[in-house]
């Protein structure tokens, strides 16, 4: 760079703060609820000891938008080249039901149900964590090929999106005195998703629905 250009460089940098402004719009999945590690894990025991309750009213949980869309940390299937993907409670219900992602419980032989798989969609390794609903148990397992785990719910997940549309302004500048800088405005969101109750008001709701027909 010759001095001529260094200086026209300067001298309009000394002319205070170049700003610039720059606005971009994400869509994403709806995140995971913000809970602590145990709260995930007595989370996770409410959908074990629940489990019978949730099948009971599938078609209700299916119906019903801030029942179908809750999400818990370890209903996932994930790769290596993909990460984790998780996926609605409701979208579980409906692949059970359509008799995908079921397997076998090796101490009663009865129906088991995947929720968990990881695995390798190059290699096809996998392995996978199941529920027995007899037994109250949960156990490992895996199957000849990791795409008959992975692609069932990435497709069947694809059907029922629940994504929010943020935008994001970004303001950088320049100044001599400070350097280079960066202000971010809050997001605005465009479009929102649906919120989900959580599992526990869930688990109430169908208790409570479970003694009114009874009675």
């Amino acid at each position: 760079m010759t001095n001529l250009s260094v200086n026209r460089v300067g001298a309009l940098l000394m002319r205070g703060k170049d700003t610039v402004s720059r606005e971009r719009v994400i869509v994403k999945d709806m995140p995971l609820p913000d809970k602590t590690e145990a709260e995930q894990k007595q989370e996770f025991k409410l959908f074990v000891s629940n489990f019978r309750l949730l099948q009971q009213y599938a078609d209700f949980i299916i119906g019903t938008p801030e029942y179908f869309h809750i999400l818990l940390k370890d209903l996932i299937v994930g790769s290596m080249l993909t990460g984790g993907n998780y996926a609605p409670l409701g979208v579980w219900l409906l692949l059970w039901k359509e008799g995908f992602m079921i397997s076998r419980c090796p101490q009663c032989d009865g129906e088991a149900y995947i929720f968990k798989a990881g695995g390798s969609l190059l290699s096809g390794g996998n392995s996978y964590t199941a529920l027995c609903p007899a037994c109250t148990k949960t156990f490992y397992g895996s199957v000849p090929s990791f795409g008959s785990l992975f692609f069932p719910v990435r497709e069947k997940k694809a059907e029922y999106p629940n994504k929010v549309k943020i935008l994001i302004r970004e303001t950088q500048g320049f100044s001599w005195s400070k350097g280079l800088e960066g202000q971010s405005t809050p997001d605005e969101i465009l479009e929102d998703g649906i919120h989900p109750v959580d599992l526990k008001t869930l688990i109430a709701k169908l208790e409570q629905k479970e003694w009114e027909e009874a009675t």
